[in-house]
């Protein structure tokens, strides 16, 4: 499934550098055109979000059953809330066992726990132990996201206390994105200054440290296709 050709070696070094990096033709060609034919269109997506500070996931269904009222003021509670920095909104299918039992009855999911299932093969951890220069990794969470017009992800790290969280990624799975359509994984110092971004590129992995301070920027309404990736973090000691 991983592209045997990997420079390891080059990756590494840009690593050592930042303490990030970005690993082009990560998939085997085949692989992420299959992934990206099945986000497309063929995911059963959750609409995910914050509001007070509590996350939520909602199914296609669960969001037909609001009316217009309680659609607007989730909206306007959520934009509220990003303008103080906090929070998200975007679609997500997850890495659980409820997507799991429906992947045994769903041909078209299969490819997508393939995927998960993958990155916890020692073929992929080796790979991200060898570039990070860390062994103590052991496996990795993770998730499909689909970015639409007016979403985003605020600026954060991934330090979370309750996990073993050592480094993030992104598998970019979107093909032909224009930069001024928003969705750049954009990395910031510590004073909120903006310091190089990552564009999407097609079967990129972005790789880096939780420490570093990043958010997804704000789609635009006039972008012409979904944001599509597989994201998570790998787990280390």
């Amino acid at each position: 499934m991983i592209n045997k050709h990997i420079d390891i070696n080059k990756y590494k070094t840009h690593f050592e550098l930042d303490r990030r990096t970005r690993v082009g033709h990560f998939f085997e060609d085949n692989i992420a055109e299959n992934l990206h034919d099945t986000l497309k269109t063929k995911t059963p997506y959750n609409l995910n979000y914050v509001i007070d500070n509590e996350f939520k996931s909602e199914s296609e269904s669960d969001m037909k059953k609001k009316n217009q009222a309680e659609l607007s003021s989730m909206t306007q509670t959520v934009l509220d809330q990003a303008s103080k920095g906090i929070g998200f909104i975007y679609q997500g299918y997850a890495n659980n066992p409820q997507n799991k039992a429906l992947s045994l009855t769903n041909e078209s999911l299969k490819p997508l726990h393939a995927a998960f299932d993958f990155l916890n093969t020692d073929a992929c951890l080796n790979v991200i132990k060898e570039i990070t220069g860390d062994k103590e990794i052991y496996s990795a969470e993770c998730q499909f996201t689909r970015f639409l017009p007016g979403h985003f992800l605020t600026r954060h790290q991934d330090e979370v206390d309750s996990r073993n969280r050592k480094y993030a990624f992104v598998i970019s799975l979107t093909k032909d994105w224009h930069t001024d359509w928003g969705g750049l994984l954009q990395f910031y110092f510590e004073d909120g200054t903006p310091k190089e971004p990552y564009n999407q590129v097609f079967n990129a992995m972005s790789l880096f440290d939780i420490k570093h301070i990043h958010s997804v920027t704000y789609i635009a309404p006039f972008a012409k296709r979904p944001r599509l990736s597989l994201t998570g973090w790998f787990l280390g000691k």
